[in-house]
């Protein structure tokens, strides 16, 4: 019960925090979505439980490490000046979606390890 309350937060969440919202492209929501859930399922396993207790799973850890993350990614961009080269925008870019993907890979591996680990002490 647990994993699914956490999709369900990170999905309003993500549908809260979305970027891009006017794009036709759904890729920047999934994204989100995908680092707030796995953010929360990270947070269940790894963080020191602390408040109420619901279905087995203590919420305000879960809570606020996907409001964290969501607040991070929603956040606008700094205003800079505009690139004279078409290189240095392909370049930031790069170095965004490297980032992105590997907060991602980081994420699921330590939510595979906390699975694993909970499977073992039970």
């Amino acid at each position: 019960m647990g994993i699914f309350g956490i999709f369900i937060l990170a999905l309003l969440i993500a549908f809260l925090f979305s970027p891009y919202k006017n794009r036709e492209s759904v890729m920047p929501l999934l994204i989100l979505f995908l680092v707030l859930f796995f953010g929360g399922l990270v947070g269940h396993f790894w963080v020191v439980p602390f408040g109420p207790v619901m279905w087995g799973v203590s919420w305000l850890p879960v809570f606020f490490i996907i409001l964290i993350f969501g607040l991070l990614f929603s956040a606008p961009p700094k205003h800079r000046k505009p690139f004279s080269t078409k290189d240095a925008e392909l370049d930031e870019a790069t170095s965004v979606g490297l980032f992105i993907w590997a907060l991602l890979f980081i994420l699921a591996i330590a939510a595979i390890v906390g699975i694993y680990h909970s499977n073992i002490n039970q």
